[in-house]
């Protein structure tokens, strides 16, 4: 299982407008973030089999990644304060850094 952190930050440009007042970061945003996460540790994401959006995410709010992997493939789940907020699969090739 591989863990890791992040934030989006309230300056990320894709919030201003999303709900001014209240910003919700754009679940492209958090996958984004997931697939620059899974790069940095040497995967190039292929496919993303499925994720399910489950609760909104805030700016600032600390975001818990969690990844189990087996073969090319990864589950993973977004979690923020032990909720869980995303999850899915992703398809992956291994990267030669």
């Amino acid at each position: 299982m591989l863990k890791d952190t992040f934030t989006i930050p309230i300056s990320h440009p894709s919030l201003d407008g999303h709900f001014p007042g209240t910003p919700i970061v754009p679940g492209v945003v958090l996958l984004d973030n997931l697939l620059t996460l899974l790069n940095n540790r040497g995967f190039e994401v292929v496919e993303l089999v499925k994720s399910k959006f489950i609760k909104p995410v805030q700016a600032d709010q600390l975001i818990e990644v969690e990844l189990n992997s087996y073969n090319n493939m990864f589950d993973f789940e977004l979690k923020s304060g032990g909720d869980l907020i995303v999850c899915g699969q992703v398809i992956v090739n291994s990267l030669s850094l």
